[in-house]
């Protein structure tokens, strides 16, 4: 028989595959590594676990022990504190963020409403959404502020609300709010519909509505 290299001499000798019994009767209780199997002495050496070793069973809470509940999931459409914190959207508003989350990736195209005539631009993007949730909106962003209904100026918005940029006669841009101080947007020229935060610095944001309410 060939004579097996070092390692695994050494890893066989470990494992008591080369040892010798040790003598006692036939069927005697004798150590329980020799009892084993090879192939599993084998297996429990090589991840760290000896046969003769106990592992340490689960105990029970002591009596009176406080049980911690689990976190709820975290939703990002959902509440948060502090500054533009959000409200439950509406059911509207929830599916035409699911709707605009779907689009995400999708160029801009000035005029453009949706992946068939291959892109969206501001109002075409809020306007699918819509009319994905089931509301039909005028299709610029001018005429969909006017559409209302108006958001309070001192409520934050939440969830689905149209964020509108410009002045009152002037509307340049629209965007789908999404929760924590974020929106989905069609940018621009050579860019892609993305999210990103709803306010900055030097911005001409005007205000927000919440289609059917």
């Amino acid at each position: 028989m060939k004579e097996p290299q070092p390692e695994l001499r050494a890893l066989r000798q470990a494992a008591g595959v080369d040892r010798p019994r040790p003598p006692g009767p036939s069927g005697a209780q004798g150590d329980a590594s020799q009892r084993q199997p090879v192939w599993m002495r084998l297996k429990d050496l090589l991840h760290g676990h000896r046969p003769d070793q106990r592992l340490p069973r689960l105990q029970r809470p002591a009596p009176g022990a406080v049980r911690l509940k689990p976190s709820p999931p975290f939703d990002k459409y959902g509440s948060t504190d502090g500054f533009g914190a959000d409200t439950a959207p509406s059911d509207a508003g929830y599916a035409a963020v699911l709707y605009a989350q779907g689009q995400l990736g999708i160029p801009y195209l000035w005029g453009g409403d949706g992946p068939a005539e291959g892109g969206f631009d501001c109002s075409g993007l809020t306007r699918a959404a819509y009319l994905a949730a089931g509301i039909d909106l005028p299709r610029t962003a001018q005429t969909q502020y006017e559409a209302g209904p108006m958001v309070p100026p001192r409520e934050p918005p939440q969830a689905g609300d149209l964020l509108f940029y410009g002045t009152a006669t002037n509307i340049h841009h629209v965007a789908i709010y999404i929760g924590n101080g974020q929106m989905i947007t069609a940018p621009g020229r050579q860019k892609v519909v993305k999210i990103a935060p709803y306010r900055w610095k030097e911005d001409d944001y005007f205000g927000a509505t919440r289609p059917g309410k």
